[in-house]
């Protein structure tokens, strides 16, 4: 079972001839019966199973606890390759839209297609509307997890299909000129590092650069400065890299750097443990 929760999407898609995007289902009434223990020892009263696919079913029940009534959909997808179900990162790029919307403009490629969309990480809601927690697309890291309690906690996909829960970090580094090298603190993240270097790409997920405070910021094209000043609200241009720094040490090493220096930036996702995944979010 693929569980994900938040507001960013993921998204799932299989081989032709399935059923487009998942649509609001009209339920039958089914006769209630006892559940079978768990949380609760509440009262199922309803439940519907439909395939939406080979590999894919929905299963939506209505539940009676003492405190509450819940209704509960639950989408199961096998992901062993024969099925040819693929679980993918619908990505941010563009800024915040709908879900409907992101499903929409998805293309997961020839001969596939969406079957079915669900939200996924929580977001910045008060602020940007970007993800609050890491991001991996087709094994290339779109966003690290903002700092605090919880960042880095994600759902990954490995190029067989099999999900798996794990803390994901970031790997990566600023390069200077006279090779000094520099960890890098934040990639595209909803809320930036308190101290260190972060960086922003076209790839960010807000409707606006968050509050990147006084410090100065460069912007990189082709790995060299193209200009210097205070940090933009609006998204890097595509093929433009935003540098920021907080911290005296990296707001002072970045203040002195000039057009035309070269300066090298690498990020990479870093899971605590086992391969990194091919698609992941938070």
């Amino acid at each position: 079972m693929v569980v994900l929760y938040g507001d960013p999407a993921g998204v799932m898609s299989l081989r032709p001839l399935l059923p487009a995007l998942l649509s609001t289902l009209l339920l039958a009434p089914a006769p209630a019966y006892a559940a079978a223990g768990g949380p609760g020892d509440g009262i199922e009263t309803a439940r519907t199973t439909r395939q939406l696919a080979p590999g894919i079913r929905l299963e939506s029940y209505d539940r009676l606890e003492a405190d509450r009534w819940l209704r509960i959909d639950e989408l199961v997808a096998d992901l062993d390759p024969p099925t040819g179900v693929r679980a993918e990162y619908l990505g941010t790029g563009g800024g915040p839209v709908t879900l409907p919307e992101a499903a929409a403009r998805y293309r997961p490629g020839p001969g596939r297609r969406v079957v079915a969309a669900v939200n996924g990480d929580f977001f910045d809601i008060r602020a940007t509307g970007a993800p609050l927690g890491p991001g991996v697309g087709s094994g290339r890291l779109l966003h690290s997890a903002s700092p605090g309690p919880g960042g880095g906690a994600a759902v990954g996909f490995g190029p067989d299909g099999a999900g798996r829960l794990l803390r994901l970090g970031l790997d990566g580094t600023v390069t200077l000129p006279g090779g000094r090298v520099h960890p890098l603190a934040g990639y595209n993240a909803a809320k930036p590092p308190a101290e260190g270097f972060a960086v922003y790409t076209a790839d960010w997920g807000g409707k606006r650069l968050p509050a990147l405070g006084p410090g100065p910021a460069v912007e990189l094209r082709d790995g060299r400065v193209v200009s210097a000043g205070p940090a933009p609200a609006a998204r890097p241009a595509p093929g433009t890299t935003l540098l920021t720094a907080r911290g005296p040490g990296p707001a002072a090493a970045l203040a002195a750097l000039r057009p035309g220096d070269e300066v090298t930036v690498t990020a990479r996702p870093l899971p605590a443990s086992g391969p990194a995944p091919v698609t992941a979010l938070g």
